[in-house]
């Protein structure tokens, strides 16, 4: 009786030491597979950043408390106060800013230099792009600012539809603009880069939503509404 018990009990030994033996083995192909997975993460995420820098080389890239010469700009354009706007044309919070700055305007516009840059937010927006392109061709024939007017004032027409491209010629068409140069310009390297660049801006200005707003470089991350935006403005201009 005692051999058999102690061959039982051998016996459940054995059994528990392949359970561990399969456990450890288990644990060390899953060790495997997160090391595996993390080298893959790194390498793609190291293809996305290099592929990123490639895609800015050769652009003019402004930076959030600068305007170039590529930039849509109005207002003071000599005026030491520079508001940046990183927007997006089908993003609903960009119309709402659009329309505070159009409120604001008469209050501001002798004591400031606006530039609007482009931050499509494709993964949300699907026309955004798209919206971006036309604005960018308009400006090509001195029209960017009426059409960025026709784009935001009629967003609520245009966002829901699955291709827009012919409310937006209608736009064109509304605003005098040659259509045919337009689409021209909006397949140019020009158009194309200029956006990019407004892209690269944002990224390299840690922007992470729209519409972001900076006067002289610095967030204005709690302005809301006409009167706390021609505040702002005017507060910087009394201390410069």
């Amino acid at each position: 009786m005692n051999k058999q018990k102690r061959e039982q009990q051998q016996q459940v030994r054995v059994q528990k030491q392949q359970i561990q033996a399969k456990k450890q083995a288990a644990a060390a192909r899953n060790g495997k597979l997160v090391k595996y997975g993390l080298m893959v993460g790194a390498a793609i995420l190291a293809l996305l950043l290099i592929l990123n820098f490639m895609q800015t080389i050769g652009l003019n890239v402004p930076t959030k408390n600068e305007a170039t010469s590529a930039d849509q700009g109005k207002g003071f354009k000599k005026s030491p106060l520079l508001l940046v706007e990183y927007s997006d044309f089908q993003c609903p919070a960009c119309l709402n800013q659009h329309r505070t700055i159009r409120a604001a305007w008469k209050d501001i516009r002798r004591k400031v230099h606006f530039v609007y840059r482009h931050f499509p937010l494709t993964n949300i927006h699907p026309h955004a792009n798209l919206a971006a392109h036309y604005a960018e061709a308009a400006g090509r024939q001195e029209k960017f600012w009426e059409m960025h007017d026709q784009l935001f004032d009629n967003q609520s027409t245009w966002a829901a539809l699955d291709d827009p491209t012919k409310t937006f010629d209608g736009y064109a068409t509304a605003l005098k603009l040659d259509l045919a140069q337009l689409k021209t310009d909006m397949e140019s390297s020009e158009v194309k880069d200029k956006i990019k660049a407004d892209i690269a801006s944002a990224r390299s200005s840690d922007v992470r939503s729209t519409p972001t707003l900076f006067l002289n470089g610095k967030q204005l991350s709690n302005v809301r509404g006409k009167d706390q935006l021609v505040e702002a403005i005017e507060t910087a201009w009394d201390m410069k």
